[in-house]
């Protein structure tokens, strides 16, 4: 076997290879195929061995097997059919598995058994359907019906083709519509329902028409004329067998069905009594020619009968008579036993003197065909049985993955709510621990606060005291010896009188001294207001240590109306300035964050600036902290109000009061 010609096989083949296996192996021509047939099934198998990736193993497997179906070669076929089975199962591709199951329906299809095309059919179609692939899925049910109905299970037929028509719709595929409509109308043609018949195949027209495709507008023709002709409206058959006839391209793209309008129009004409027999005979030769050219056997077989019932119109019994028996002859040959039967009758009626054995060989035939049917019908309802069952057992195991799918989920649920439920229990009690505690913080320092206003204003009144003291005792018993002293000092004498000046300037020094003092401790002091700027103070100290931001106080306050608020301002206040802080650390993400004060005698104002990443007041839900600060607010009748973008968030807080 030559390497190399092997190679170019497989390349040729590998080449060709689409997405569609449907329509890759048409692009092959016969001579190119032919050569295939040359190389050796085992030489094929080592060489596609060789081949690392599966995937292109599985191309050339499909490759080979679609060309043995077109070729007809049982074994050949099956041996590559099952190799590309094997290889999807391997892959678990339950695409190409699906096209395998096509791909034996049609075998078995083209050669009659037609259980077995139903079940493998049936088999494409439940696969298809698992991974959603509907227009695939659409054309196995189509299949199915086609099967049905050359079984003549007509209502089977009509249900499965009207599934398909569904899912054709589903993904607007035009063409499989009309193919749907087609075979409903075929299915009422036998049912001699024709006007319903007709009605699906113009609805088809339609479709052909809309989709501008001559050779579907050819098949609806041939088909109306069909319809027209049982129902013996001759001149409307040969009006529409015209038409199919007039389409330019039909006999290139379809010589068989340019064959069958021909033959078709020529016997349209024969029935009718209306027409010159000579051209009808040209025409019914012609068809046979072609029909024979193109080795359409079941074609030529029709021709023969209308041609012997052309002869018969003639009244030229003896010649009908004998095409009659060639047509019978072929129809035999070709196994044709419909054919079989319409000849022996026409037999039976032009020949007198075997009309008997005609009849027997009628019966004969017309039994053995209804035995043969019911065999078939019986096996195929015992494979639809057979499908419907497992299609049970699959639905069944279907519900219990289902099932098992929802328990799980409901389980991992309900496990998650009760992980939720217990966190969220948890978090209650570490906030309300926290809550807990800030009540508390806020708890010691009111009475820090307090107990320090309480040590200020003991200090104020010991200071008064002292003062008093000083002011009323030591001043006034100094003041009483400066007196004395300057009563009683003899002014002759110049040393007396020098010494009592020296001492009465000394105590006047010390009186002055201690007035000043005296006054010193009088005065009200500004302290508390010192030391609460101070806690502002070192509590944005303390968070710029502890965070990476940039804090900066601007405090407006020329007439310290800030010192004279009660104290449960200043501690709210201070709640506020700490919790507008801790907010911009942990949420902000921004470089800098201003505390702005400003007082009057009538308001004060209060802003916290940050130029982080913002946030919208309006879906973000307010927190506790937040919660806090308008409580607070609420208690000193403030309003407040929060401002946010991205690059800045400002919280805006206004007191109203009176220091009178």
């Amino acid at each position: 076997m030559n390497k190399r010609l092997l190679i170019l096989i497989l390349y040729i083949l590998g080449g060709c290879s689409g997405d569609n296996s449907r329509n890759k192996s048409l692009k092959i021509n016969s001579q190119e195929l032919e050569i295939t047939d040359k190389v050796s099934r085992d030489s094929l198998l080592k060489h596609i061995k060789s081949i690392p990736i599966d995937s292109q193993k599985l191309k050339n497997l499909f490759d080979f097997s679609y060309h043995y179906l077109r070729k007809r070669n049982r074994s050949e076929f099956l041996f590559w059919n099952n190799k590309t089975l094997e290889l999807s199962e391997k892959l678990q591709d339950t695409s190409k598995i699906a096209e395998s199951y096509w791909d034996l329906g049609s075998f078995y299809y083209n050669t009659g058994i037609y259980d077995s095309a139903y079940y493998y059919y049936s088999k494409s179609y439940n696969d298809y359907s698992i991974i959603e692939d509907i227009p695939h899925a659409a054309k196995m049910l189509y299949s199915m019906g086609i099967v049905q109905k050359d079984l003549r299970d007509y209502q089977g037929s009509e249900n499965t083709t009207i599934d398909a028509i569904k899912l054709f719709e589903r993904v607007d595929d035009e063409k499989g519509i009309y193919y749907g409509y087609n075979n409903l109308a075929v299915i009422y043609n036998n049912y001699e329902q024709y006007d319903v018949a007709l009605s699906f195949h113009e609805q088809a027209l339609a479709i052909a028409e809309n989709l501008g495709q001559q050779e579907l507008i050819a098949i609806s023709r041939n088909n109306i004329g069909v319809v027209q002709k049982n129902l013996e409206n001759y001149l409307k058959a040969v009006e529409n067998f015209n038409k199919g006839l007039e389409l330019d391209s039909i006999k290139r793209l379809n010589p068989k069905l340019y064959a069958r309008l021909i033959d078709n129009l020529a016997y349209t004409k024969l029935i009718s009594s209306k027409y010159d027999l000579d051209p009808i005979y040209k025409d019914l030769i012609k068809s046979k020619n072609m029909r024979e050219s193109l080795q359409d056997q079941a074609g030529v077989s029709i021709s023969n009968i209308h041609l012997a019932e052309f002869y018969l119109k003639k009244e030229d019994t003896n010649l009908a008579k004998k095409q009659f028996l060639d047509a019978y002859q072929f129809a035999r040959e070709i196994e044709s036993a419909s054919d079989m039967l319409y000849t022996l009758q026409n037999l039976g009626e032009i020949d007198d003197s075997r009309s008997k054995d005609y009849l027997q060989e009628y019966i004969r035939i017309s039994d053995s065909l209804t035995r043969r049917e019911r065999r078939v019908r019986n096996k195929f309802a015992r494979t639809k049985y057979q499908i419907d069952k497992i299609e049970k057992v699959n639905q069944k195991l279907i519900t219990q993955r289902e099932l098992i799918i929802g328990i799980s989920l409901g389980s991992i649920l309900i496990i998650s709510l009760l992980s939720f439920l217990i966190s969220q229990r948890i978090r209650n009690k570490k906030l309300q621990l926290e809550q807990n505690q800030t009540r508390n913080n806020q708890e010691i320092y009111e009475l820090l606060l307090s107990q320090h206003g309480k040590l200020e204003e003991g200090r104020r009144i010991e200071k008064e005291r002292i003062s008093r003291e000083l002011h009323d005792g030591v001043l006034g018993k100094l003041f009483g010896i400066r007196f004395l002293l300057s009563n009683l000092t003899d002014p002759d004498i110049p040393q007396e009188r020098k010494a009592k000046k020296k001492y009465l300037g000394e105590l006047k020094e010390i009186e002055e001294e201690i007035r000043s003092i005296s006054h010193n401790l009088s005065k009200s002091t500004d302290l508390f207001k010192e030391d609460f700027k101070s806690i502002i103070e070192k509590l944005i100290q303390r968070e710029q240590d502890q965070s990476k931001l940039n804090f900066k106080l601007i405090l407006k306050d020329k007439y310290s109306f800030l010192n004279n608020l009660p104290i449960t301002f200043k501690v709210n206040i201070y709640r506020i300035i700490q919790e507008a802080i801790y907010n911009v650390i942990k949420h902000s993400n921004g470089s800098e964050c201003k505390v702005f004060i400003k007082t009057s005698s009538e308001k004060m104002i209060l802003r916290i600036i940050d130029n982080g990443k913002g946030f919208d007041p309006n879906e973000i839900k307010r927190g506790i902290g937040l919660k806090n600060i308008g409580n607070r607010i609420n208690e000193m009748d403030g309003v407040w109000n929060i401002f946010s973008e991205k690059g800045k968030t400002e919280i805006r807080v206004l007191l109203n009061y009176n220091n009178e």
